[in-house]
């Protein structure tokens, strides 16, 4: 038995050892043959295909030759240091809260940020000429969607989370059927019903422009579902603290501030960023109804079928912009993570002291 066992042991090793050199050589020759097509052979410059029909490489021409468009999308060209501004002013800031990392400094960033770039996409408030929302377009376009949907969504389902967990029959049901409505239907069916449908029946919103109600569709589509996760993260906490700070007098605001939302959130905060990374990606469905987002205009320097043999440039280009995007966007909600970890247990004694210092004056 012994000897089986012996031969067994061999055979195996002898295997797994084959099947790791296997996977390293063809490993090595994938990355070979991807540098070479993507580096060495490529060719970066050109305003013409027909330089790239003579490489053997990519063709990342197709990119540089018409950066506006996939950047900025049909912007007019004669003021296009205004989304290049307002891409600055955005990527600076989601910066800074990569750098200090907390919930006030985000908020306060990100509103003045978005608010900054908007103006300048506008012109109006610095006396520039009007730019309408149906030429922005390209990354400026993208960073807006995604930060304005993170910025409001979050405190929006937040606040439908503690509606759903109130004492009140009335907003829980009202919360109940807000949800469940948005949460039922496709977010592309909620972009046409907020562009098509609804300025037909509201007089008032016949002349909303396409991007706001398309950005109102998306906060409200996303609201929902951060609404029942952070429900989620609220069904964990013991249902003895909320009996014991309501037999203590504890105000509502103070206890869902202190002893609830620090447990509720430290528990679902791997959900919340899965949701924010979620909704950098869903920022592309605005084409349906005809936005030009990063994804969308870099499609766009397709449509010369002189560069349409081209795509798989254009699609790896797309692919790399979402990655990085979304990527920063999980380092940044992960780096708030463990902020909130690291304040959990002095929130927790901060609760601690404030329920002793209520029962000892109910004492008295």
């Amino acid at each position: 038995m012994s000897a089986i066992q012996d031969v067994y042991r061999t055979t195996t090793s002898g295997n797994s050892a084959t099947r790791r050199w296997i996977i390293r050589g063809s490993l090595a020759i994938a990355v070979f043959i991807a540098i070479r097509w993507g580096i060495w052979n490529a060719v970066f410059m050109s305003s013409s295909p027909d330089v790239c029909r003579a490489a053997n490489g990519a063709c990342w021409a197709v990119i540089t030759s018409q950066w506006k468009l996939v950047l900025f999308g049909t912007y007019p060209f004669a003021a296009i240091w205004r989304p290049f501004a307002a891409t600055v002013v955005l990527l600076a800031a989601f910066a800074v809260p990569l750098v200090r990392p907390s919930l006030r400094v985000l908020a306060s960033n990100w509103a003045g940020g978005l608010v900054t770039a908007i103006a300048l996409l506008d012109g109006r408030p610095f006396g520039l000429p009007v730019v309408e929302t149906h030429d922005w377009g390209g990354i400026p376009l993208t960073l807006l969607l995604s930060e304005g949907t993170i910025l409001l969504a979050f405190p929006l389902g937040l606040a439908v989370a503690l509606a759903r967990n109130s004492g009140s029959v009335v907003l829980r049901s009202l919360a109940l059927v807000a949800v469940e409505c948005i949460r039922g239907v496709p977010l592309v069916s909620l972009l046409f019903f907020a562009t098509l449908v609804m300025p037909l029946f509201l007089s008032g919103l016949s002349n909303l422009d396409k991007l706001s109600a398309a950005a109102g569709a998306i906060v409200l589509f996303n609201a929902a579902y951060v609404s029942e996760i952070i429900r989620g993260g609220l069904s964990t906490v013991p249902r003895g603290q909320f009996e014991a700070a309501e037999s203590l007098g504890v105000r509502w605001i103070t206890m869902q501030r202190l002893i609830v939302l620090p447990q509720a959130l430290k528990v679902c905060a791997p959900s919340l960023v899965n949701e924010a990374v979620g909704i950098v990606k869903d920022t592309s469905l605005v084409a349906v109804i005809g936005l030009l987002d990063l994804m969308n205009a870099s499609k766009l320097t397709l449509i010369d079928v002189r560069w349409e043999r081209y795509f798989v440039e254009v699609y790896l280009v797309i692919g790399l912009a979402y990655f990085l995007m979304c990527s920063a966007v999980a380092s940044l909600g992960r780096r708030l993570s463990a902020r909130l970890d690291t304040a959990a247990p002095l929130q927790n004694d901060s609760a601690s002291i404030m329920l002793s210092a209520a029962a000892a004056g109910g004492q008295a």
